[in-house]
């Protein structure tokens, strides 16, 4: 695999791991939700998205700079590559079965800004599991866990450092 962007997938790393410890100072020492920052921040990097061994990861980048010089040269084989022209089609279907996730997004050349995204969306998750009333709350914890890795993975997949804004990104 040719890669030029030698910390692809770790953009977001350690803005994330900043707002979960920020997240922790917010909760009381004795609530759920503290537990669960504290299990996250001890379990992130067996579950990074570049640490998972075995774990088929696919990740289409598709650019809207089709016609910079700058992306040409450092994607295109300094010009030589070749240049494929889509159209988004409006519209929806209904997976059947063995539905696999896919989303179409914009890359974030902000990584504060995607720290502070996933601060947002945790602190959702985290609060909900702090109001719930789960009679297994083991469970309930251990999905909210897997709900946070699962959005830290999402962010790390959709960040990009700033010197890399000029290719104009979305992932599939």
């Amino acid at each position: 695999r040719n890669q030029v962007d030698k910390y692809e997938l770790q953009h977001a790393e350690q803005p994330i791991l900043d707002a979960t410890t920020t997240l922790a100072r917010v909760y009381g020492r004795r609530s759920r939700a503290r537990a669960i920052c504290d299990r996250f921040y001890k379990e992130f990097d067996r579950f990074r998205v570049r640490n998972l061994p075995g774990t088929p990861i696919y990740l289409g980048s598709f650019s809207t700079a089709g016609d910079d010089p700058q992306l040409w040269c450092e994607h295109g084989a300094n010009g030589a590559g070749y240049c494929l022209g889509l159209r988004v089609l409006t519209g929806s279907s209904t997976p059947t079965q063995n539905a696999v996730s896919v989303a179409f997004l914009p890359v974030s050349y902000d990584v504060d800004a995607q720290g502070r995204e996933f601060s947002v969306y945790a602190k959702m998750m985290l609060n909900a599991l702090e109001m719930s009333a789960a009679k297994n709350s083991h469970e309930a914890g251990t999905q909210c866990l897997l709900s946070l890795l699962s959005l830290a993975a999402l962010v790390s997949c959709c960040t990009k450092g700033a010197e890399y804004a000029f290719e104009r990104e979305w992932r599939l």
